[in-house]
């Protein structure tokens, strides 16, 4: 799918390098922690990603845009009616890109708890218009939580990330971090009117 949703030569190597680390995450249990940025051009859009999670960013690209898992659901896609979603656990911004590709008009409010991620998430909506991008989670408070994250998997994070048994991933590649929470209706009436 990448090699012919890729823009430009440089694109299309890329893509290669993330399918030979796939294969080698796969093959070795290997989780890169490389910080590097890599920039790919696909179908119109420029994407940025951090090199260490490349591989399950890339699989989340492919659900939302080749796959198109979220339009399977009757009803879910966004369309001229839609004013306001919010995005809880935003990631990269692959569902971002999503609904402004069906609902251009309607107003996005992202949260995206993961201090790897979020710059990219905002490099990635970056010039979207009617969107926020907030490096928080959705709790029960207004405050601060601790969340586990696995720096390789991000689309994996949460406060009961060490309960559930994930043999491929060694004790030592979760981390915890403390991230800023907001509880939902405060985050509806600060940001989604108007």
């Amino acid at each position: 799918f990448y090699k012919t949703a890729a823009d430009d030569p440089a694109t299309y190597a890329a893509v290669e390098k993330i399918a030979r680390l796939q294969e080698q995450m796969l093959a070795d249990n290997y989780m890169p922690l490389d910080s590097s940025e890599i920039h790919l051009n696909l179908q119109g859009r420029h994407i940025t990603l951090e090199a260490a999670s490349a591989v399950n960013a890339a699989e989340i690209y492919q659900e939302m845009f080749r796959d198109n898992d979220h339009g399977m659901i009757p009803g879910f896609i966004p369309g001229k009616s839609t004013r306001s979603i919010v995005d809880l656990g935003a990631n990269y911004g692959f569902f971002a890109l999503w609904v402004k590709h069906h609902a251009p008009q309607c107003k996005l409010i992202c949260l995206e708890p993961n201090p790897y991620i979020f710059p990219d998430l905002q490099k990635n909506i970056s010039g979207l218009s009617h969107i926020k991008a907030l490096q928080k989670a959705a709790g029960k408070t207004d405050g601060t939580e601790t969340f586990d994250i696995i720096r390789q998997v991000p689309s994996i994070a949460g406060k009961t990330i060490r309960q559930t048994p994930r043999p491929w991933v060694s004790d030592d590649l979760v981390e915890t971090c403390t991230v800023g929470t907001i509880r939902l209706d405060t985050l509806l009436n600060r940001y989604a009117s108007g």
